[in-house]
């Protein structure tokens, strides 16, 4: 468990501020995944590609900006940026299940991945 503190001196410290940008942009894929869910569960694919592909870039960014911005790391981030790839992950794979796009094995597999790591 790491200790929270406010010293940014010390890169492995992790600020407290839950307002930072990696935040907002974990917090935007964790909202973005049942719209997802949703688009492909009603046929609308070319939505759920292109806010599934937003969800890959606010990932993307999110890592990059905390990794060099030590004043944007946050505790708050460490639970929300995983939360957020699960969810994306896990309703994106039940969403493509429950249309018949991936079969059972298949999503046995992906969301067994997820619940071990």
């Amino acid at each position: 468990c790491r200790r929270v503190s406010s010293d940014q001196s010390d890169p492995g410290n992790v600020k407290d501020n839950i307002y930072t940008i990696p935040n907002a942009l974990s917090l935007s894929r964790i909202i973005m995944s049942p719209v997802i869910a949703y688009n492909i569960v009603t046929g609308d694919h070319t939505t759920a590609l292109v806010l599934f592909s937003v969800a890959g870039l606010t990932d993307f960014l999110d890592g990059q900006i905390a990794r060099r911005w030590v004043s944007q790391r946050s505790l708050l981030g460490s639970i929300i940026d995983p939360m957020g790839d699960k969810m994306l992950m896990g309703l994106t794979t039940a969403s493509l299940w429950y249309t018949a796009a991936f079969p059972s094995w298949l999503v046995g597999i992906i969301l067994g991945r997820d619940i071990i790591l």
